[in-house]
C-alpha cells in the first residue's frame, strides 16, 4: 500500500493528500479501456481489476428470441455479425469512415455458439402444448449448429460440430461470421413463452447442476461439450424483444392458457406473476461459477427492450442500471383489452418494424455483472453500435493494462513510483501462501468486492539499472531484461516499495526490452514479470501508481478529462472542454488537465472546490479518497 506522496502540488490539500489509485495489470498487456476518475482522486483516480493475464480465447454464446414476433430483429442482427467476428479477429473497431477507433489484441481463438428461447411449458400435457404450440422441452438450451433454409445465401448447411470455430491464421473471419449470421436466423417458431435466462443457463451449465425443469441437467459439458474452454473469455449476448419468464416446475400453471376468458391474458401472465419465477440470482451466481476465481472473464450483454435513451443512462463510468428501471417505460403495465379482448403489456419501445416490452430481468441480471454487464436496445434498425458497445466489454478481457504515459524512476533507486499487490485466489488461505520464492511477502488480509476474505501479497519490485548499455527508453533493446535488472535498493520495512526477497524474482517497470518495442499498443511501456513471479492463476494484480494512468486511445471529455496528461500539449484540455465543464485547463504543476473553480458548484457533484494554501483560484478535487 502507498503511504507517501512525494513531490505533491501545494495545491493538493491536506484533507486529500491520501491517494489510492490502482489500475490493474495484467502480465504483459495493455488496454485501452478509458481509465478516467472513478473514486479516487487527486493524481490518477483510477482503479479497475483484471483478475487474469491477458486472454486470446474468447467462447461467445447469442441467445436468439425466436418466437413470432424477432423476424425483423434477427434480420439486423444477421447483417452486423461478419462484422463482429472480423473485428474480434483482428483487433481493431473502426468507424462508419473506416477509421480505426481502438485497437486491442485479437482474439487467436473463437467460439461461436447460438441458442433459442424456446424451453417449452416445463413438461404440462401434450395437450396444452398443442394449444399454446410449445412442443415437448423446446430447444432445451441445445446449441444450434444448421443454418436456416429460408434464408437467400444460407443454403440449409449443417456443420460437423455444435459451434463454430475460428482460428487465427487459418479460418476467414468473414466467410465464418457470414455461416454464423445464417445460424442466428433461428426462425420464429418458438413457445411464446421465452425462457431466454434459463436457456442461457442450461446450455453452459455443468450436467452435475440438475435444477432444470423436471430434474433434468445441464449441458455444458454434456450435449454442448467443448463450446466452453478453460480460461477463456464467456460473452453471453441475448437478443428478444420480451422479458424473461424462466419458471421452476412447480409454477408450470402460468403456462397454462385456461379456458374461454382466461385464454386472453396469456402475454401478461408473467408479468403479474414475478414471484413464480426463478430468482435473477441464480443466473448471475450460475454464470459466473463457470469461472469461479475469475469472474470478471463472464460478460453479460442483452439487446432487448430498452428505451433507446437508456442507453445514455451511465454511472461511474459503467450503465445505471438502477435508472434504467427507474424508467416510467420500463415497468410493467397493461393495456386495455383490444378488440378481440386480448391483453398486451404496455411496450417499453417501439421500432419500425416492431414493439418490445420491459426487460427488466434481463436488465436485473446485468445489473448483477456490474462493470461485465451491458444492455442496448433492441429498438432500432441497426444494431452496429450495440454490437460495438459489446466487443468493447470483451476486448476489455482481452488485455491486461499498460500505462501511457512515462514513470518517472527515483533517480536515487532507480524504482518506479509504484507498487503492486495481488489477491491470490479464493484457493488460497494462508499467509504462507504469499512465497518469498516468487518475490512475494504476506501484506494483510482483506474482504474483497464481494465480501469474500482474500490473502494479499506485496511484490518485489526490481530496479531497472539505466546505466547499462541497451537498458534505457531510447536503447535497441538488444539487451536482455534480466542483465538490467538489480535488487531492490529499499529496506524490508519500507511503507511504499519494500524489498520482499534477496533474489532477483519480482516485477519490473519496461520500457526498453525488444518485446515491448514490437507491440505497439503498449505506448512502450508496460509492467512485466520475471520468470518465477507471473501473475498467480485466478488471483487479482492491483497496481498503486503516484502517477497519472490513461488509455491509449480513449479521447476523454469534460469531467472524465480531468488528470488526462497535457505536458507535451496543452491544447488537449482545451479540446476536452464542454458546455458543462468550459474550465479545463492544463495545470502545469501537475501537468494533467484540471477543472478551474471558484466554489464547489463550478464542479461535478460531490466534488469540492480547492483554493490550496494560498486561497485563491481552485481547482476541483473529489474528495471520495479513503482517511490517512
Amino acid at each position: 500500500m502507498i503511504k507517501k506522496l512525494p513531490n505533491l502540488s501545494p495545491r493538493v490539500s491536506p484533507r486529500l493528500a491520501w491517494l489510492w489509485p490502482a489500475a490493474a495489470l495484467g502480465l504483459l498487456g495493455c488496454p485501452n479501456e478509458e481509465l478516467a476518475p472513478i473514486g479516487p482522486c487527486t493524481v490518477s483516480g483510477v482503479f479497475e481489476t483484471i483478475t487474469q493475464n491477458a486472454n486470446d480465447k474468447v467462447d461467445l454464446l447469442f441467445m436468439v428470441d425466436n418466437s413470432q414476433s424477432m423476424r425483423e430483429e434477427q434480420a439486423n442482427l444477421a447483417v452486423q455479425l461478419p462484422r463482429l467476428v472480423t473485428i474480434l479477429a483482428t483487433g481493431k473497431i473502426t468507424n462508419a469512415a473506416g477509421e480505426v477507433i481502438r485497437e486491442f489484441p485479437p482474439v487467436k481463438s473463437l467460439h461461436l455458439g447460438v441458442i433459442n428461447s424456446d424451453m417449452g411449458v416445463n413438461g404440462l400435457s401434450a395437450e396444452i402444448q398443442n394449444r399454446v404450440s410449445c412442443v415437448g422441452a423446446g430447444g432445451d438450451g441445445l446449441l444450434l449448429n444448421a443454418t436456416s433454409t429460408t434464408i437467400a445465401g444460407c443454403e440449409g448447411k449443417t456443420f460437423d460440430k455444435k459451434y463454430l470455430e475460428f482460428t487465427a491464421g487459418v479460418d476467414d473471419p468473414a466467410a465464418l461470421g457470414a455461416d454464423f449470421a445464417c445460424i442466428t436466423n433461428v426462425g420464429t417458431n418458438g413457445c411464446g413463452f421465452e425462457q431466454q435466462l434459463e436457456a442461457i443457463y442450461k446450455a453452459l451449465a455443468p450436467s452435475s447442476i440438475t435444477s432444470f425443469s423436471q430434474g433434468t441437467a445441464g449441458h455444458g459439458d454434456a450435449a454442448n461439450a467443448g463450446f466452453l474452454r478453460d480460461e477463456s473469455v464467456i460473452a453471453v449476448i441475448a437478443v428478444t424483444d420480451e422479458e424473461d419468464c424462466s419458471i421452476p416446475d412447480k409454477s408450470r400453471d402460468l403456462f397454462n392458457p385456461g379456458t374461454g376468458a382466461e385464454q386472453n391474458f396469456l402475454n401478461v401472465k408473467c408479468g403479474r406473476n414475478p414471484d413464480a419465477q426463478h430468482p435473477v440470482s441464480r443466473y448471475v451466481e450460475g454464470l459466473q461459477r463457470l469461472r469461479p476465481e475469475n469472474q470478471d472473464q463472464v460478460i453479460f450483454a442483452g439487446i432487448v427492450g430498452v428505451p433507446v435513451e437508456a442507453e445514455k443512462l451511465v454511472k461511474n463510468g459503467s450503465q445505471d442500471f438502477d435508472a434504467i428501471l427507474a424508467l416510467p417505460a420500463m415497468q410493467f403495465r397493461e393495456r386495455a383489452p383490444n378488440e378481440n379482448g386480448v391483453v398486451l403489456p404496455e411496450q417499453s419501445c417501439v421500432s419500425a418494424d416492431s414493439e418490445a416490452y420491459p426487460p427488466r430481468r434481463l436488465v436485473e441480471t446485468a445489473k448483477g455483472f456490474g462493470k461485465n454487464g451491458i444492455i442496448r436496445s433492441i429498438c432500432q434498425d441497426d444494431f452496429s453500435s450495440a454490437l460495438t458497445s459489446i466487443i468493447d466489454k470483451i476486448a476489455d478481457q482481452l488485455q491486461g493494462a499498460c500505462l501511457t504515459r512515462k514513470l518517472i524512476a527515483d533517480p536515487e533507486t532507480g524504482l518506479a513510483p509504484c507498487g503492486l499487490v495481488e489477491y491470490l485466489s479464493l484457493s488460497k488461505k494462508t499467509p504462507a501462501d504469499c512465497v518469498a520464492a516468487k518475490g512475494r511477502k504476506f501484506f494483510e488480509m482483506r474482504e474483497d468486492e464481494n465480501g469474500m476474505p482474500r490473502v494479499v501479497c506485496q511484490l518485489n519490485q526490481l530496479a531497472v539499472d539505466t546505466a547499462k548499455t541497451g537498458c534505457d527508453a531510447g536503447g535497441t533493446g538488444e539487451t536482455s531484461p534480466k542483465d538490467c535488472l538489480k535488487q531492490n535498493p529499499n529496506p524490508t520495512d519500507d511503507s511504499d516499495n519494500p524489498k520482499v526477497t534477496d533474489a532477483l524474482v519480482g516485477w519490473y517497470y519496461d520500457d526498453f526490452s525488444a518485446e515491448l518495442k514490437k507491440n505497439p499498443q503498449c505506448n512502450e511501456q508496460r509492467i512485466a514479470f520475471t520468470e518465477g513471479a507471473e501473475q498467480e492463476k485466478g488471483s487479482e494484480i492491483r497496481f498503486e501508481c503516484l502517477q497519472p494512468v490513461f488509455s491509449v486511445f480513449a479521447e476523454p471529455k469534460g469531467v472524465d478529462a480531468v488528470n488526462k496528461p497535457c505536458e507535451d500539449n496543452k491544447k488537449v484540455c482545451t479540446d476536452a472542454q464542454t458546455p458543462e465543464y468550459p474550465g479545463l485547463f492544463c495545470d502545469t504543476s501537475r501537468n494533467t488537465c484540471q477543472i478551474k473553480c471558484n466554489e464547489d458548484a463550478n464542479c461535478p457533484d460531490g466534488w469540492v472546490c480547492d483554493k490550496g494554501a494560498d486561497g485563491k483560484e481552485g481547482i476541483c478535487l473529489n474528495p471520495t479518497c479513503p482517511p490517512q
